[in-house]
């Protein structure tokens, strides 16, 4: 009777302490052909997946000798596999982020994951009504993250954009013409009738409106607008004739197609300019405007000839207001996220920046933002002040200290440019430059408190005794941001703060004195000269 008892509980026990021993995971393991399952994929119907997950399990030679959780990873492999599911996801910034790194190509967009892309955007305080200033080698990801904070992505015209013909718009322009027409010939009357011009009869009226040369031809406002916003704008500064934003193209943005995207918010808040462009746009060939034609030989050119010539005009009068409120400078923030060396990026960018500006640098390593932060070290500041006094305490000038100004260069001016466009650019604002050296590539008291930071979302496998990290996430390169505030230093002078404050605590609790109480006066003075007064209660 003992022993039929210890039988019994011998094989309870060997069936909750199941193994995978005498688990043969090979092809005669499933007595379920292949041929089964392609006639009941071909079945069709809502339940064949279900179908035929059942029928694998009815098939399989080893299920009752599979533990729980070797069946429960058998039964989650054959969903995967045979009982697919579509969902529908919105096309915004994160998922399309998510679905690029994972894929496609990561390197193309420097392995930027969601989460630096928030810390970016966080630390660079993009928000809507803003002006920032963006180096994108992403090929646009950057720009689009910072349009959807700023309502500049997506748009109820950017919904669906039209496409026009090449008929249409040719009619289109014909009425234009007309339009423009009736327009001046209605002001001519006004015009006629206070200068008290005599009236025409109608034979000259007809004359006149039968000669073409009469009246001059009114550039028409077109696709392309030559007025630029002054706030709410992202500006993109590249190296190239043109930025590369192939990444907005989901988002209904291609810059190759500019009728279709002219509906697009982003068509007018959205600018771009190159290095050239920006440091000496005397030597750019795109800021030469079009040989001027006469009005009365250009009403003689078919409609598609005058509509590239103004085309053209009102491309260089953009580009040229483009670059002059870049000059301006006082952009809020700007975002770096490039393989450039740093150091002639950052001397580039940062005089753009407004007081308090947000200066934010994304790397996927660290050892570049570690050197940007080592430049703008306490010691090289204090050494680099140090030479500043006394360069200007000295008679001689040192050309670090010297800022070097902008200038028409006349060796590498074009010829081409016509002299109001020159006139233009000499009237430019100024650039402050910083000539890099090998102990100072950067101007440190322009940049406040550089900090890293880096974050990264990792998915963890989370079961009784196996909780650890997915063994099958993707690895790559971490992510690091840096972030500075732009400052203007007071170098001329310093700052004193001077007071008179109450004695210390004695041991028996008395004050020095006898006071309880001291009421001191507390002074500042900036470059030696006296700010204010202002007194303080000192209580300890």
């Amino acid at each position: 009777m003992l022993e039929q008892e210890l039988e019994r509980e011998q094989k309870l026990w060997e069936a909750e302490m199941k193994n995978n021993r005498d688990i043969r995971d090979d092809q005669t393991a499933q007595s379920m052909t292949w041929q089964e399952i392609e006639k009941l994929k071909k079945s069709g119907g809502t339940g064949s997946g279900k179908e035929i997950i059942s029928r694998l399990l009815q098939s399989h030679a080893y299920i009752d000798k599979k533990t729980a959780f070797s069946l429960a990873k058998y039964t989650k492999r054959k969903t995967n596999k045979y009982l697919k599911r579509i969902r529908v996801i919105p096309a915004d910034v994160p998922n399309f982020t998510n679905y690029l790194i994972t894929q496609k190509e990561p390197l193309k967009m420097l392995e930027i994951r969601d989460e630096a892309m928030g810390l970016m955007m966080s630390w660079a305080d993009v928000k809507w009504g803003g002006r920032y200033l963006v180096i994108d080698d992403t090929g646009g990801l950057v720009v689009a993250a910072m349009a959807e904070r700023m309502g500049l992505l997506a748009g109820e015209d950017a919904r669906a954009p039209k496409k026009v013909s090449s008929a249409r718009k040719r009619k289109r322009e014909e009425m234009d013409d007309g339009k423009d027409a009736k327009e001046e010939e209605e002001a001519l009357v006004p015009q006629a009738e206070a200068t008290g011009a005599p009236e025409t009869t109608e034979a000259a009226q007809k004359e006149a409106n039968d000669n073409p040369y009469n009246t001059p031809i009114k550039p028409k406002t077109g696709y392309e607008q030559t007025t630029v916003p002054n706030s709410n704008t992202i500006t993109v500064l590249h190296t190239q004739d043109q930025p590369n934003l192939s990444l907005l193209r989901p988002f209904n943005f291609d810059t190759a197609n500019l009728i279709n995207t002219t509906t697009h918010p982003l068509s007018t808040h959205l600018l771009s300019l190159s290095y050239l462009q920006l440091l000496s746009p005397e030597s750019d060939v795109t800021l030469e405007r079009p040989q001027v034609i006469p009005d009365p030989v250009l009403r003689t050119l078919k409609s598609v000839k005058r509509s590239n010539y103004h085309r053209k005009c009102r491309r260089q009068e953009r580009l040229l207001n483009i670059v002059s409120s870049t000059r301006r400078g006082g952009f809020d923030g700007a975002i770096i996220a490039t393989g450039m060396e740093l150091s002639g990026v950052i001397n580039t960018v940062t005089p753009l920046l407004k007081g308090s500006g947000q200066l934010v640098i994304y790397s996927p390593s660290v050892e570049p933002l570690s050197e940007v932060v080592d430049w703008c070290s306490t010691l090289r500041r204090t050494e680099f002040m140090r030479i500043k006094k006394e360069s200007e305490t000295s008679s001689s000038s040192s050309s670090l200290t010297q800022p070097q100004l902008h200038v028409l260069d006349p060796d590498n001016t074009n010829p081409d440019i016509d002299p109001a466009t020159l006139e233009t650019l000499k009237s430019l604002p100024k650039l402050p430059a910083h000539t890099s050296d090998e102990y100072f590539p950067i101007d440190p008291t322009n940049l406040l408190a550089p900090t890293i930071h880096t974050s990264r979302v990792r998915t963890f496998q989370a079961l009784p005794g196996r909780t650890h990290p997915l063994m099958t996430s993707r690895g790559g390169s971490e992510g690091y941001v840096m972030h500075a505030t732009k400052v203007f230093p007071i170098l001329e002078g310093k700052v004193e703060a001077r007071g008179k404050f109450g004695g210390r605590k004695k041991g028996g609790g008395e004050r020095s004195g006898g006071r309880d109480k001291e009421k001191g006066k507390t002074s500042a003075k900036l470059n030696g000269k006296k700010e204010d007064v202002m007194e303080v209660d000192n209580l300890d």
